[in-house]
Order: C-alpha cells, then structure tokens, then sequence
C-alpha cells in the first residue's frame, strides 16, 4: 500500500505543477485579472486553499475574491 500511496502524491505533485503552468500561461496571454482565474478554478471545483496555493495567494484573498463575485451574481439575478 505504501508504494500506491507514494505514486499517488507524485502523480498529485505533478498535476499540480500542470495546473501552475497553465494558468500562468493564461493569466500572461490573456491578461486575465486574478479574480477571472480564482473563479475559473473555483467553478472547475477547487477549494479556496487549493487555489491559494496555486496562485501564491492566501486562502483569505481568494475566499474574499469568491465571496465578491458570488454576491455580484446574486445581486444580477
């Protein structure tokens, strides 16, 4: 079980590293602000610290950047 465990945190490490990769490519092609691209990762089904981590933000900045766009929607419905 240890070897399945240790494949498993490197297969998680890398599409990490994917995820970091893509979305610095996005922010720098299309301009991007990062509240777009908390609530593009936000919608894929991240959570908040998964984000932050991702974009080197806290969990307290993109949680706000969340919370912001969430009521945006809702004042729009």
């Amino acid at each position: 079980m240890e070897k399945k465990d240790e494949d498993g945190k490197q297969i998680i490490r890398r599409l990490d590293a994917i995820i970091h990769l893509l979305v610095k490519q996005q922010l720098s092609r299309d301009n991007e602000s990062a509240r777009n691209t908390i609530v593009g990762l936000y919608s894929a089904g991240l959570k908040d610290s998964e984000i932050a981590s991702i974009l080197g933000r806290s969990r307290g900045y993109v949680a706000s950047e969340v919370s912001k766009c969430s009521k945006k929607v809702k004042n729009n419905e």
